[in-house]
């Protein structure tokens, strides 16, 4: 998660420089407060941005390996492990490697990817405002 923290921010803060301040002025005139220029203004333009770190934060949770291999400990080895890790396991086994199974196991992984991201770009993306 800490990974995605510091991208995350540049991101949206990449974002927020693409608001338009005539915006924000024309609710002052109106009489809008900061939560409601935030909650009209701020928040539908930025949803694209928001959809994208969603995908971005879904798909790299699928692919974290280094970290979680790294906190392998004696105490907590098969606790911890992930479909990656199974996979690298499989890869690299002293009694010889399983090629084929560990290929096999990838695709179904980039299967379980594409049918997650079709499907958050299917529901959410409903909501995102590019106007």
């Amino acid at each position: 998660m800490w990974i995605y923290a510091g991208y995350s921010t540049v991101i949206f803060l990449a974002g927020l420089g693409n608001v338009p301040q005539d915006n924000y002025e024309a609710a002052r005139i109106d009489g809008a407060n900061t939560w409601q220029q935030f909650r009209y203004i701020t928040l539908p333009l930025l949803s694209p941005t928001t959809f994208f770190l969603m995908l971005i934060a879904t798909i790299g949770t699928f692919q974290a390996f280094t970290q979680i291999f790294l906190l392998r400990r004696p105490g907590a080895y098969q606790s911890v492990d992930t479909i990656n890790l199974y996979i690298y396991e499989e890869i690299t086994r002293d009694t010889g490697p399983n090629l084929a199974y560990g290929s096999a196991m990838a695709f179904v992984l980039f299967g379980v990817i594409l049918v997650l991201t079709l499907l958050m770009n299917r529901t959410a993306g409903r909501r995102v405002f590019y106007g």
